[in-house]
């Protein structure tokens, strides 16, 4: 008779899997990603395999919440924060964000190596497709609640929410490009510099900012030092 598994042994097992499958991810890049190879490099079998994830789509989804997930969650209790003002909301969701990306962390330094690979564009559109339609929402709600107490100098909170949203995440992009680029050349470093600046502009304008606050105030600054 098979030994029937509890829950915390279910999920240890599981969390492993996904750990082995990230880790090939990275290693072989998502067009080469293959159940079988997450079985061998997990050391299991295809019946232990299919008794937690029932196909290779079912475990990216995993892969992808374990990403995103965390962020997200952080994201929510910013937004729903009642003691907190809005412009104070939006410098920690910005920063919240940049910490989450651990730009530190060897494991998101490899992730995001991974994700700028050719090769990986597809889950990489995933990403960033499952950013805005989960972030937007909370943009959103933080934007509305900065247009009601007249904070903020919006007039369309869903549509420039959308706009600040994608801003972000094309200009993170290209920070992560960048990063991971050993031989940048100085014009794509000034071209990006000027799309922060303009960014830091357009975000003093909409949430009445100090002179002095700079969302990407860290970024900017190395940049600058870079390109003397």
């Amino acid at each position: 008779m098979a030994r029937v598994r509890s829950e915390k042994e279910f999920n240890l097992k599981k969390k492993q899997i996904v750990n082995y499958a990230i880790e090939l991810l990275i290693e072989v890049g998502y067009e080469n990603f293959s159940i079988n190879k997450v079985i061998n490099n997990a050391k299991t079998t295809k019946g232990a395999f299919f008794h937690y994830f029932l196909s290779k789509e079912e475990l990216i989804e995993e892969i992808l919440n374990i990403i995103l997930d965390p962020m997200i969650n952080e994201f929510y209790n910013i937004a729903n924060k009642s003691n907190v003002n809005p412009k104070e909301k939006i410098l920690e969701l910005f920063a919240i964000g940049y910490k989450m990306k651990g730009i530190e962390s060897k494991l998101t330094q490899q992730l995001i190596k991974f994700l700028h690979k050719k090769e990986n564009k597809i889950i990489f559109q995933e990403i960033i497709d499952r950013i805005i339609t989960r972030c937007l929402p909370i943009y959103e709600q933080v934007f509305i609640e900065g247009k009601n107490s007249k904070e903020f100098s919006i007039k369309y909170p869903h549509g420039e929410a959308f706009i600040f949203l994608n801003t972000i995440l094309s200009i993170n992009k290209e920070i992560g490009k960048i990063s991971m680029e050993k031989c940048t050349n100085k014009k794509s470093k000034e071209n990006l510099n000027n799309k922060i600046l303009a960014f830091e502009l357009y975000a003093k304008k909409m949430f009445n900012f100090n002179s002095d606050v700079n969302l990407y105030n860290k970024i900017f600054l190395s940049l600058n030092n870079s390109l003397n």
